[in-house]
C-alpha cells in the first residue's frame, strides 16, 4: 500500500528502521515486555481513576489481570483481578462497590483490603465454611507498592531499593496526584 502523499515526500535512500514484524510478532512483544517493563516500576494508572471510597478499576499489566481499589480507609491499594476460588476475573469494569467486592461465579467476596470475607455454600447448600478452606489463607493477592506501585507483595523489590528513596520518602497512598506506579517480575 502507497500513502497517498507519499509521492511528494523526498527520497532518503535505504530506510534504516526496524521490520514491521517487529511491531507485531508476539514473541518480540513478549521479549520487549520481560527486558524493559518487567523487570522495573511502570505506570498503570491514577489515583484520580478510583477517587471515591468503594472505586475499583480494572487494569491489565502485561497480560496480568489487576484491580485498583480505593478502600473505605481512603487508600488505594492494587490486587490480581482474580477469584481465589475458581480464578474468576472479578471486576469487568470500573464501578463502586458499597461493602465488598464480590466474584460473579460463587459469590466469594472479598474486602477492599484484599481479605476474604465470605464463602457462600462452600461446605454445600447453606453451609458457608469448609475444614479446607481457610479464608485466612485465600485472600487477594496484594501487589505492592511505594508510591503506590505493584509487584506482587511476596516477590516485590521495595520502591525505596529501585528510586534509592530520594523522592518517595513519605507514604503516598492518599495522594491523589500521584501516577500508580508498578512492577512486575511474574512470568
Amino acid at each position: 500500500m502507497t500513502l497517498p502523499h507519499a509521492a511528494s515526500l523526498p527520497d532518503h535512500g535505504l530506510s534504516h528502521g526496524l521490520p514491521n514484524a517487529h511491531y507485531t510478532n508476539a514473541d518480540v512483544i513478549s521479549r520487549e515486555n520481560a527486558a524493559v517493563l518487567a523487570g522495573g516500576w511502570a505506570s498503570i494508572g491514577f489515583a484520580k481513576d478510583v477517587a471515591n471510597k468503594g472505586d475499583v478499576a480494572p487494569v491489565t499489566f502485561l497480560e496480568q489481570p489487576l484491580m485498583l481499589v480505593r478502600g473505605s480507609d481512603g487508600n488505594v491499594r492494587v490486587f490480581e483481578n482474580v477469584c481465589r476460588h475458581r480464578g474468576m476475573i472479578l471486576v469487568d469494569q470500573p464501578t463502586n462497590f458499597k461493602g465488598t467486592i464480590r466474584c460473579p461465579y460463587h459469590s466469594w467476596c472479598y474486602a477492599f483490603d484484599g481479605k476474604l470475607r465470605t464463602t457462600p455454600h462452600v461446605g454445600g447448600p447453606g453451609i458457608h465454611t469448609h475444614a479446607d478452606v481457610d479464608p485466612a489463607k485465600l485472600g487477594l493477592y496484594d501487589v505492592a507498592f511505594g508510591c503506590t506501585g505493584l509487584a506482587r507483595a511476596d516477590e516485590a523489590v521495595g520502591w525505596d531499593a529501585w528510586s534509592d528513596g530520594q523522592a518517595f520518602g513519605r507514604d503516598h497512598r492518599n495522594a491523589d496526584h500521584l501516577k500508580l506506579q508498578g512492577r512486575s517480575d511474574r512470568s
